[in-house]
């Protein structure tokens, strides 16, 4: 799903060389040329371009959007996996250690869900259900209009039944790893009893919701793993929230199990587009010298194990250590930790 920056959705294309397909999306209100989304076609791992909605932040039209997008992959490519993303992510992990993961885990499921009410949404609520949020058809006027129509059904005790199609709801984070079987029982779901996914209209940021309520009620729950693998910064950083990536978060990027990363803002990230193309997406050559050194400008030979760090700054808390020095070999990002925690 794309809406600007071509020359980072083009990048981001052309990570996966020719052993992906590439469907495209591109917001019908975008500022992309005509000249520039042909550009786009050219490239040999996009199976296809198009642009069918205008979408809106928090709108239906988000939610269209995506089940266009994952049922025009079906359609057309019948592969393993089916990975949404956005023109503004960048894979943070060596393409072949990106194929290797989801064929040595074939069949899991890879979204992030929880149940619902949770007390992170709408204080444990289900208010995104029961009023009407018209973020397709605010014309420009921004969230306080919308937000205003909200006030206005609820003072006038205007207000919608909570889906019921399903026992358990969920929430989920948009993005999401899942496989064939998965796609094919979420669309199918979607065109065989429309009931759920029409109550979707207006709801607010229904891509949050629907897409695990079905699949998290259809499937094994023993095939889910609540996690979409994708590295997202929930805080106001960078003029965003979630947060703008900037090259002060590249260390971020090597904590956890994450093979992309968003959001990535013109300017703003180029350089950390710099970093992870130098250090994460190719391997770096490491000589060792007479003495058994290492002589190694990369990342990718280092583990960084939480247990670990865990381990070191209990132990410097609970024996007072005031000062330490490190004399280890490694990429500092050890230190780069401790040091946030406030260790010495």
């Amino acid at each position: 799903m794309a809406h600007k920056n071509l020359t980072h959705l083009c990048h981001l294309i052309s990570y996966f060389n020719n052993d992906c397909d590439v469907i495209v999306h591109i917001d019908k209100k975008s500022l992309i040329t005509s000249e520039e989304i042909e550009k786009v076609r050219t490239l040999p791992q996009v199976k296809l371009v198009y642009q069918r909605y205008e979408v809106h932040w928090g709108g239906t039209s988000v939610l269209d959007c995506g089940m266009s997008l994952l049922e025009e992959a079906v359609r057309l490519c019948q592969t393993d996996y089916y990975h949404l993303l956005s023109g503004q992510d960048y894979p943070v992990r060596p393409l072949q250690d990106f194929l290797k993961f989801f064929e040595q885990n074939k069949g899991r499921e890879y979204l992030q869900y929880y149940e619902l009410p949770n007390k992170r949404w709408e204080n444990g609520t289900f208010r995104r259900f029961q009023y009407y949020y018209p973020y397709d058809y605010d014309e420009g006027r921004g969230r306080g209009w919308v937000m205003g129509q909200v006030h206005m059904q609820y003072s006038k005790g205007i207000k919608r039944p909570i889906p019921d199609e399903f026992d358990h709801l969920y929430g989920n984070s948009q993005w999401f790893s899942i496989t064939h079987h998965a796609a094919k029982i979420l669309l199918n779901y979607t065109h065989e009893y429309p009931s759920l996914y029409n109550k979707m209209w207006m709801t607010f940021a229904p891509e949050e919701t629907y897409v695990s309520t079905v699949l998290v009620n259809l499937l094994d729950k023993d095939k889910l793993a609540s996690s979409n693998l994708r590295y997202i910064r929930w805080k106001n950083e960078n003029g965003n929230c979630p947060a703008n990536l900037g090259e002060e978060h590249f260390r971020y990027l090597l904590d956890g199990e994450y093979f992309f990363a968003r959001k990535f803002e013109k300017d703003c990230s180029e350089g950390l587009v710099d970093l992870i193309d130098s250090y994460l997406h190719q391997e770096k050559k490491l000589e060792t010298t007479n003495t058994g050194a290492w002589q190694y400008d990369g990342f990718l030979h280092y583990k960084y194990e939480d247990a670990f760090y865990q381990f070191v700054a209990q132990f410097c808390r609970e024996v007072c250590v005031r000062t330490a020095i490190d004399m280890g070999c490694g990429a500092g990002h050890y230190v780069a930790r401790w040091r946030e925690d406030g260790l010495p």
